[in-house]
């Protein structure tokens, strides 16, 4: 009887370690809104062919700029993504229609993404206007029409932008 026992507990022990050490390796993506995410899955893939390591841990929620709280402090300008660094959110403006008649919709969009991806990784603003990362959008169709989108997402995380 006591045998049983200890097989039995034995084997609930490695059962339950064996599928914790299974979810601990389990990559951990946020929770991204329908609408995002294809846009999210494309994004991560140049990540992984890239082998560019994202810490995901610091995103918990990927949204379409609809659902941002509305707060006077962000009335103002027309913002393309925001990333909350208190609760780690990200909000992207899918609303996009110069990118959308230009036929680079899902560019702007990924890069917006990407841009966001690198303030939650540590990643500041940077004074290049060539760079995802600089401050405003308004280059962002003219680097599209001369360079492939996976270049300008991942070039930050090679070349060194300023961090936070």
């Amino acid at each position: 009887m006591i045998k049983r026992t200890l097989y039995l507990l034995t084997a609930m022990l490695m059962f339950t370690y064996g599928t914790m050490s299974i979810n601990i390796f389990k990559k951990r993506t946020p929770k991204v809104e329908p609408q995002l995410q294809k846009y999210f899955d494309k994004l991560d893939s140049i990540y992984s062919a890239n082998d560019i390591d994202i810490d995901y841990s610091k995103i918990s929620t990927i949204q379409v700029m609809d659902s941002l709280p509305t707060t006077p402090k962000i009335s103002g300008p027309n913002y393309e993504g925001l990333y909350n660094r208190l609760d780690y959110s990200m909000y992207i403006n899918m609303n996009q229609g110069p990118a959308f008649m230009l036929g680079k919709y899902e560019d702007v969009i990924l890069v917006i993404m990407a841009h966001e991806v690198a303030h939650s990784q540590g990643y500041g603003h940077s004074n290049d206007p060539c760079s995802i990362m600089f401050y405003s959008s308004d280059y962002l169709l003219y680097l599209l029409l001369d360079t492939e989108v996976e270049y300008l997402v991942t070039d930050i995380y090679f070349s060194g932008t300023p961090s936070l």
